[in-house]
């Protein structure tokens, strides 16, 4: 070495062969791996490739068979000087001959053989030798090919092979590659790019980015979203669950000019109030000002009762050609805004075929019956997955609050046959002995003849304790006074209640907003109407003229309601405002 020292790991270097040429095939390597049952001092190793052909190649072993060490300044190994001069002691072999390093394995989704599993600690890390191979198992991943231990997971990191020796600690990481189909897109008598008819690869697994820009053309229209075969919209950006080809639909509008009004409500806006945009400005990624008032959160901008901008800016695509928007916020702390956020109960129905595709992975649900993944909570109905979200309460000076959405749905007595009780005929009508009346407080059925909620109840389902010390007992009013003429027979005593329905008097109550059909308009939630989302038809507490009939509020118009039949639920509760 022209006079110079070596270390052990640099005379390692000085002893490696060139590298090969590049092949000539286009085939990789994924493995190398050493032939069982080769015997004597040479070895047998079998290469696999990337199109699953494999070839053979043999290694003769050293005949010493000793380790190097350390003699009058040079390395030895047996009786021989191999002229490398050495730093260390004499008689000193590899510096590193007793440290161990950690390789930590991360299977990214994968599943792993049970036998390589088990020598691997809790944290998936292999102890071995300084300087050792590892024999690499393979791993495998629903929708995916396995591609090969990577030493990181970007473009830049290099596959790690059988016969790397390690010389320190090390992360690998499992890589795959999703198997590919392709979207093909329905333009409806548009053009994309010039062409009528388009698709694009995709890979199981892997994000996509579906074509949303000016390529996408049809006279006198704007592009609006895209539909799957099932007619539910699709994210532009998302990743590919489906494990075949599929189509997707364009929506088009016309591009017309929208009008728009605001109402700040006191808050600051975080740009400029446009009174005109186009449909075109909308459905390219506009997003309309948030407002800020402090000691409030914004909850977004409304059109009466109806949210039209969600709280980031985001058109919920409920505009008309003429919007009046007003913002409306929740109030923090002691303050009182126009929604009260208390409780979660789920709500939005989910069509993300990759959130759904994690959701149908997950076996165990917490305490509430839920499903969480990603730091957020999913129940599951029907098949359908619905998110759970804050609930929102129309707040009023008296201290009634009550939710802004129909949150679910139920019977108000599972049966239009009359009971007795102490002598007393109670009607399927009746509120106090009433199915819904015990779902909605969790009653456990002890206190009068109903199903056992205490576990499935609206109540202890939707609050947590906390919350729960903020809502006062309730003297509900049952009377007459509540209700209508002609139902005196029907009504019921009073009662002591956390939460409860609206009564036939308060949707005819100015105070809380019910003006007209309209203002009693309210929404229901995808999760109480199998993903549905639209007007609601919901209970409410009086009795109707008849043994089994109930009140309930339809379309804006108050009506008769079967009892036994299922209607929305729009609880109500009253706070220490």
């Amino acid at each position: 070495d022209n006079g110079g020292t070596l270390s052990y790991t640099e005379w390692l270097t000085t002893i490696k062969g060139d590298k090969g040429e590049a092949g000539k095939d286009g085939k990789s390597i994924v493995s190398i791996t050493k032939k069982e049952g080769t015997t004597g001092s040479t070895d047998t190793y079998i290469i696999k490739y990337s199109d699953n052909t494999t070839s053979e190649f043999n290694v003769t072993n050293g005949n010493d068979g000793k380790t190097p060490y350390i003699k009058d300044g040079y390395w030895y190994i047996g009786d021989t000087n191999l002229n490398i001069k050495a730093t260390g002691k004499d008689g000193e072999d590899n510096p590193h001959a007793n440290e161990k390093v950690k390789v930590t394995f991360h299977f990214e989704g994968g599943e792993i053989d049970p036998q390589f599993k088990a020598k691997l600690d809790e944290n998936n890390a292999l102890i071995i030798n300084w300087g050792d191979t590892i024999d690499l198992p393979t791993t495998s991943r629903f929708g995916a090919t396995f591609q090969g231990w990577y030493t990181g997971n970007t473009i830049n990191d290099r596959q790690f092979y059988n016969f790397d020796a390690v010389f320190k600690n090390l992360d690998l990481y499992a890589r795959f590659k999703g198997f590919e189909y392709k979207i093909n897109f329905e333009l409806c008598g548009g053009t994309y790019d010039g062409k009528e008819e388009y698709s694009m690869p995709v890979y199981f697994g892997e994000e996509y980015d579906l074509p949303n820009d000016d390529k996408l053309v049809y006279e006198d229209y704007i592009f609006k979203y895209w539909y799957d075969e099932d007619g539910h919209k699709v994210s532009l950006r998302g990743t590919y669950r489906e494990l075949k080809d599929t189509t997707l639909t364009a929506s088009w509008v016309p591009n017309k000019t929208l009008n728009f009004t605001y109402d700040t409500n006191g808050g600051t806006p975080s740009k400029e109030l446009k009174s005109t945009l186009t449909r075109k400005d909308i459905f390219r990624g506009y997003t309309f000002p948030t407002v800020n008032k402090e000691g409030f959160e914004f909850l977004g901008w409304y059109d009466g009762n109806e949210k039209i901008i969600d709280a980031n800016g985001n058109s919920l695509d409920r505009l008309g050609t003429s919007n009046n928007l007003k913002a409306k916020f929740a109030g923090l702390g002691t303050n009182i805004g126009d929604y009260h956020k208390l409780g979660r109960y789920p709500q939005t129905i989910i069509y993300d075929k990759d959130i759904l595709y994690h959701l149908k992975l997950i076996t165990k649900t917490n305490k509430n019956g839920y499903y969480e993944y990603n730091n957020e909570e999913y129940a599951l109905r029907e098949g359908s997955y619905f998110k759970v979200e804050p609930i929102l309460w129309r707040i009023f000076d008296d201290g009634l609050l009550f939710s802004n959405l129909a949150l679910d749905e139920t019977t108000r007595y599972h049966s239009e046959e009359n009971r007795t009780i102490d002598d007393t005929t109670i009607y399927a009508n009746n509120y106090k002995y009433s199915d819904i009346r015990a779902w909605l407080n969790s009653y456990d059925g002890t206190d009068y003849e109903s199903y056992d909620y205490s576990s499935s109840g609206f109540y202890n389902v939707a609050f947590n304790e906390t919350e729960k010390n903020k809502i006062l007992t309730t003297t509900v009013d049952n009377s007459i006074s509540t209700s209508f003429e002609g139902t005196e027979e029907y009504i019921c005593e009073n009662t002591e209640d956390k939460i409860f329905l609206l009564s036939y008097k308060d949707v005819y109550n100015p105070k809380y907003g019910f003006t007209d059909n309209n203002s009693r308009n309210i929404r229901s939630t995808g999760y109480s109407t199998d993903g549905h989302a639209g007007l609601s038809i919901f209970y409410l507490r009086s009795p109707e003229s008849e043994t089994s009939d109930s009140v309930g509020v339809s379309h804006g118009g108050v009506n008769g309601v079967y009892s036994a039949g299922v209607g929305g639920v729009v609880p109500a509760l009253r706070i220490n405002l």
